[in-house]
């Protein structure tokens, strides 16, 4: 679904611009928990997408001073169009699967990340980025956007299970869920869970440097910035967290 962008702001991709990669990544570590950025599988994917996939790495850039105030990820998935062929590894398999093998077979484009500067949240600036990713899918000539979503306020019970929490609504129908409910404006509906979509593992020296944290304790933490339990093994000396997101498809025009 098409969405204005801003007459201040301009829409450039990393093929368009490779300097934008710079102040996006700066962005990204403004916008996540620490934790967040150790996950094995985006260390491993992050650099091939940019490099195979660079067209669809989009960036919302301030005209005025070139302030990157919003960043986009996206790859293409072989999605077989039901909702079994979204797996439950969610956001790991869409970024290991799709950038392993291209185009070919390529059934819809996956979501990735938006991120939007913590300053100018509110202001419709993610619908800008969900707007883009549509536009994208058209014209790789795909009819479905799919994306691994993780709600934004679900991080206020980290503890509790993802399913119910995902299919709260509003008297209107609409997702509880400010994120998914973004979603849902531009069209997308909720699918299902995707119980190991993202996940986290480090030692406790680690996991307490990432979040300032004891962790001294056996069983569940609830992390700030995390939507699920960060689980500690005093024994083997680790922690581990398996991020539930929720999948949500998008019809797209296509062309």
């Amino acid at each position: 679904m098409p969405v204005p962008v801003p007459d201040a702001l301009e829409v450039v991709s990393l093929a368009d611009d490779p300097a934008v990669e710079q102040p996006a990544e700066a962005l990204v570590v403004r916008c996540w928990p620490e934790f967040m950025r150790h996950s094995v599988v985006a260390g491993e994917w992050f650099d091939p997408l940019f490099a195979r996939f660079p067209e669809l790495q989009v960036a919302l850039r301030r005209r005025e001073d070139g302030a990157v105030v919003g960043w986009a990820n996206t790859v293409p998935v072989p999605w077989d169009g039901t909702d079994a062929g979204l797996p439950d590894a969610g956001w790991d398999w869409a970024i290991s699967v799709g950038v392993a093998r291209g185009r070919a077979g390529a059934g819809a484009l996956s979501a990735l990340q938006a991120v939007v500067d913590p300053d100018l949240r509110g202001r419709g600036l993610a619908g800008v980025l969900l707007g883009q990713m549509h536009l994208l899918a058209g014209r790789l000539g795909l009819g479905d956007l799919v994306a691994p979503v993780r709600p934004t306020a679900k991080a206020a019970d980290p503890l509790g299970p993802m399913e119910p929490y995902a299919r709260r609504t509003r008297p209107d129908g609409a997702p509880a869920d400010p994120w998914l409910r973004a979603h849902w404006r531009l069209g997308g509906r909720v699918v299902r869970v995707a119980p190991r979509s993202f996940g986290v593992r480090g030692s406790l020296a680690e996991w307490r440097r990432w979040t300032g944290l004891a962790l001294d304790r056996p069983g569940p933490h609830a992390v700030p910035g995390a939507i699920a339990p960060v689980v500690v093994d005093r024994d083997a000396g680790v922690a581990s967290y398996v991020e539930p997101n929720v999948w949500m498809h998008h019809p797209v025009r296509a062309g």
